[in-house]
């Protein structure tokens, strides 16, 4: 009598495990977690940035586990003007000896525009919330927050008042570990000179 008690507990105990995890699935993919996911990273980073943020879709995995952000839209509220986009952005997971960390972050399509004013100074971010100073320095930055970097077809934009200057067709191209292969477009135009030279940039280290 007291073998099927036990082996009744641990089916009841399975079960509840397995309706659980249907339930947080299932919730994950409905439209609440969109609108409550979303809800909280725009916040965040609109008071980080001082900026707009809207986001397209934002999906949860669990195999191979991670995060991934579709339609990611930071855009300038005064003038409407993009300031950074990117079409896919994953996050994924991965265990270590240290325990969960970040991998590889794969950027799909990103564009990255600021502007500059006629001071040098930044147009975007001024109105970004500022932290209280507790007085002490930051820790310096001993290891990167993620094993490794793949970047698809980037843009990165300079405007001046007299000229731009814009890296397109970016590519960061994992070879082994951290170290990448970096590839694109640079392009120069300021007063009436125009200039564009590729880019190569064979076995950099993050």
């Amino acid at each position: 009598c007291l073998r099927r008690l036990v082996v009744l507990t641990l089916q009841f105990v399975v079960l509840l495990v397995l309706t659980v995890l249907a339930l947080v699935v299932g919730w994950l993919h409905s439209d609440d977690f969109q609108q409550r996911a979303s809800y909280i990273a725009e916040t965040v980073l609109e008071d980080e940035t001082g900026e707009q943020l809207s986001l397209t879709h934002v999906r949860v995995n669990f195999w191979p586990p991670g995060l991934e952000v579709d339609g990611f839209h930071l855009f300038h509220q005064p003038t409407g003007d993009t300031i950074v986009s990117a079409e896919r952005i994953r996050v994924p997971l991965v265990l270590t000896g240290g325990g969960i960390q970040v991998g590889r972050i794969r950027l799909k399509r990103p564009n990255l525009h600021l502007h500059l004013d006629e001071k040098g100074k930044l147009v975007e971010f001024r109105n970004r919330k500022q932290k209280p100073s507790t007085g002490e320095p930051g820790k310096p930055l001993e290891r990167l927050p993620f094993s490794s970097l793949d970047i698809e077809d980037a843009t990165f934009r300079l405007t001046v008042p007299d000229g731009e200057v814009a890296i397109t067709g970016f590519d960061s191209t994992p070879i082994h570990g951290s170290v990448l292969e970096l590839t694109g477009t640079l392009d120069l135009r300021y007063k009436g000179i125009h200039d564009t030279s590729e880019l190569f940039f064979p076995g950099v280290a993050l």
